[in-house]
């Protein structure tokens, strides 16, 4: 009985079984936080041009004149639908604005999405949702 228990026969294949288990886990997890990352810099991106075209959205009759410079007055309505009818176009899909601020020439806003991983798995979550906030300013010269 002593012999059985200190043979070391056979003893390396359930390590390279179990290392191999943890360096596939740490490959996924790699391969997933990778993706997300990339997926709210595209969110980031989308956002950003979306911003952009909602501060270009204005009627020429809303600029005015301001100790002599032109004041661009940005209306929430248009740069709402602006900002959306780009993200529908060019953003991620599922991508929409959520909150948005005009502070005189400058628009803020907020869009969210939803990350969902390549392949799921026990140590990844089915979905994440990814916030962005970017501002823009509609400034004439």
């Amino acid at each position: 009985m002593r012999r059985l228990l200190t043979r070391d026969e056979g003893s390396v294949t359930p390590l390279i079984l179990v290392y191999a288990l943890i360096a596939l886990a740490a490959g996924l997890l790699l391969t997933s936080a990778a993706d997300l990352y990339l997926a709210r810099k595209q969110l980031f991106s989308a956002a950003d041009a979306a911003a952009l075209a909602a501060v270009t959205r204005y009627e020429l009759e809303a600029v005015t004149l301001v100790e002599g410079k032109p004041l661009v007055g940005l209306d929430t309505e248009q740069a709402a639908i602006a900002a959306n009818d780009h993200l529908a176009k060019f953003g991620p899909t599922g991508a929409q604005v959520t909150a948005i601020a005009i502070d005189g020439d400058r628009i803020h806003l907020t869009v969210e999405a939803t990350w969902t991983p390549v392949i799921t798995s026990a140590f990844v979550p089915l979905a994440v949702p990814i916030s962005v906030d970017v501002s823009a300013r509609g400034r004439l010269e």
